[in-house]
């Protein structure tokens, strides 16, 4: 998913393999799964198209980064995105094998379809043509997994409605923020990125629903949704001036200078930028503010059994500490090279 940048939960983004890192349950019916899902997902890429075909085995038609790589499947992404029913295992392994990767399968490229949209609509598309089309067949594709497995009179049809319009409604906010820096206060960004970030929850619903366990989509959901707000703070800070020479504007750049210069045709410079940093410690004063999302995304699940979420939650958690430590440790020598570096010292 991308908020004027790289998408925030994606394989290719910084955190350390215990982010990224997809803990697989003990018993070897997990991997066998995940490895079906794969190769039902190149199966249904052989049947494409040639021109989208190709699109859908290049990984930057995913993530956004132009490096050439050959796309991996759909567990090479950041389980976040696409392996959320092995993230919570538990609840979700009674599904039979035959259902359990169905609705994988159909979520995943719905999932997948999201995020070719917000490329798009981010302006990412090298081949914007061929990558609506993609998206297209993807979602379509998707839906009709989900329908061969939930009725129409399913309660799932609901939430898949509700999280696909969220998901467009989050798109139009960020456009709107582009052209009216202004918009993008705190508030408004914490309402446009969980909706950004509500086709991931399309999954879980679909689990909830063929479990016939509706109620626990709602703590699952906000878990996600509370993960999203924390996972674009920590990519946006950490890929700001990427951002800026792009000219994606981002709510952290946006902390930075007055909406006027956001407006305006030459940006600020990159040490400008730097400076109100190290002034303000937004740094630290951001991953804080991570900190405090990811400790609600845990809360949110706390009475639910999902070691790998919760696992998954604080891998997050601990790349934040060290991120805190790091910055830290970066103000305290700015505050202390003019005593070291002066003839009294």
């Amino acid at each position: 998913m991308v908020v004027g940048g790289r998408p925030a939960l994606d394989a290719k983004a910084r955190p350390t393999a215990a982010v990224t890192h997809l803990k697989l349950a003990e018993d070897s019916r997990a991997a066998a799964l995940l490895a079906r899902l794969d190769s039902s997902y190149f199966q249904l890429v052989d049947r494409l198209p040639p021109r989208l075909g190709l699109l859908a085995r290049q990984g930057s038609t995913y993530t956004g980064i132009q490096a050439g790589e050959a796309f991996g499947g759909v567990s090479a992404m950041n389980p976040g995105i696409t392996g959320t029913p092995w993230l919570f295992w538990e609840p979700v392994q009674c599904l039979e094998d035959g259902v359990f990767l169905q609705l994988a399968l159909g979520g995943s490229l719905v999932v997948l379809a999201s995020v070719l949209l917000d490329h798009i609509v981010d302006g990412q598309a090298v081949r914007q043509g061929e990558m609506v089309l993609l998206h297209q067949a993807l979602h379509e594709e998707g839906t009709a997994r989900l329908r061969a497995c939930l009725a129409a009179d399913s309660g799932f049809w609901g939430d898949f409605e509700r999280l696909g319009a969220e998901h467009v409604a989050g798109l139009a906010a960020e456009l709107s923020a582009r052209s009216e820096p202004e918009q993008l206060t705190l508030d408004a960004f914490c309402a446009m990125v969980p909706f950004k970030f509500s086709p991931i929850a399309i999954t879980m619903a679909a689990f909830c629903h063929a479990l016939g366990q509706p109620g626990l989509l709602a703590p699952i959901e906000l878990s996600i949704k509370h993960l999203a707000v924390a996972s674009q703070l920590l990519d946006d800070m950490g890929d700001w001036e990427e951002d800026l020479q792009a000219g994606h504007l981002t709510y952290y750049l946006t902390q930075l200078a007055p909406p006027a210069a956001w407006q305006a045709t030459d940006w600020p410079a990159a040490s400008e930028l730097q400076q109100r940093i190290d002034a303000d410690w937004l740094d630290i004063h951001t991953t804080e503010m991570v900190l405090l999302w990811l400790e609600r995304s845990l809360a949110c699940v706390s009475g639910l059994p999902c070691s790998a979420w919760k696992a998954y939650l604080d891998g997050y958690c601990a790349l934040a500490r060290q991120h805190l430590e790091r910055y830290g440790a970066r103000h305290i020598l700015r505050a202390i090279e003019p005593l070291v570096g002066s003839p009294e010292a």
